[in-house]
């Protein structure tokens, strides 16, 4: 038993190396990232489509007075 639990230990300690440590270290933070990020995916789909909205309905609204002034139905002051 002793042998078999020293052998296993030299063989771990082989396989098990800082690089592979750092890797699955790094892993994990990037899988906790993501699902941080995935959390706020909602507020931010949310906040681009209400700027789209906002930028595309003040282009039609001056587009439309820049129509009007053109075709004289308003002056400019």
């Amino acid at each position: 038993m002793v042998l078999i639990t020293s052998v296993g230990s030299e063989l771990a300690g082989k396989v098990i190396t800082k690089q592979v440590v750092a890797q699955l270290l790094k892993r994990a933070g990037a899988k906790a990232a993501i699902k941080q990020v995935v959390q706020f995916v909602p507020f931010i789909g949310q906040a681009v489509a209400a700027s789209v909205s906002f930028g595309a309905m003040m282009y039609l609204g001056n587009s439309h007075i820049d129509d009007c002034y053109s075709k004289r139905y308003i002056e400019k002051v």
